[in-house]
């Protein structure tokens, strides 16, 4: 049994394949990735972990911070003995992967960040949970229901005491000590992480792409895995 401060994980795939790191948002846990990792599974070592907080994680008090998350990462990695993998972040978890990486220069291949946050038109926990409730109205039923089960797992002291590292985190400056090749992957009709933020975020890299997925909303990789696993092989 993990203790609080740990990260909980699933590791599949072939051992010998390139590598991935999927890693979650706010209030869930890495169950949400099943159809990614089942598509990357194919041809990648695939880790999901559960963060401190949330899912199967331990239960710290107080939450963690980004960094702290990040830090707990760390050990995941250590454990797993992952090389050279693409770092996959959703949502808060594109703010955990982007401070893994700066905090681990030579640690991954790429980082693949989709739906990040926090977009500064909606600095606030009152307009991030509007734009929430806009995407949830659109997401497939079966996507809700899973995020909803996970939402209530972690309980409101996780949540509540997570949100306000999440809102304050300044991805476009860490962003851009990112030394590694960058994606940035939105669905078409995402309200949480609009096109123009996505177009600033690319600005503080070199080189950074933007793509969009059609006809996805926030869990673009849980109803589209196809094209961004397609994505992730590229990268690796």
């Amino acid at each position: 049994m993990a203790n609080d401060r740990e990260a909980t994980y699933l590791s599949t795939g072939p051992d010998d394949g390139p590598e991935a790191l999927l890693v979650h948002g706010i209030g869930v846990s890495g169950r949400y990735f099943a159809p990614l990792t089942g598509n990357l599974a194919r041809t990648h070592r695939v880790v999901v972990p559960d963060l401190p907080g949330f899912g199967a994680g331990g239960r710290p008090r107080p939450a963690l911070s980004i960094t702290e998350q990040a830090e707990a990462l760390e050990t995941v990695l250590h454990r797993t003995g992952l090389q050279n993998p693409v770092l996959v972040g959703h949502s808060m978890g594109c703010q955990v992967v982007t401070e893994l990486a700066v905090r681990n220069p030579g640690l991954a291949a790429a980082v693949v960040l989709i739906g990040p946050v926090t977009d500064p038109d909606a600095p606030t926990a009152l307009r991030q949970a509007w734009r929430l409730g806009r995407d949830t109205l659109g997401e497939p039923m079966h996507l809700n229901a899973l995020v909803l089960r996970d939402y209530l797992r972690g309980g409101p002291r996780s949540f509540f005491g997570t949100l306000p590292h999440m809102l304050g985190y300044p991805l476009p400056e860490r962003l851009a000590k990112v030394l590694v090749p960058v994606v940035l992957i939105r669905g078409e009709h995402d309200p949480i992480a609009p096109a123009r933020f996505l177009h600033r975020l690319a600005e503080q890299v070199p080189d950074a792409e933007v793509l969009e997925i059609p006809h996805a909303r926030h869990l673009a990789m849980a109803a589209h895995p196809e094209p961004v696993a397609a994505v992730c092989r590229r990268l690796t």
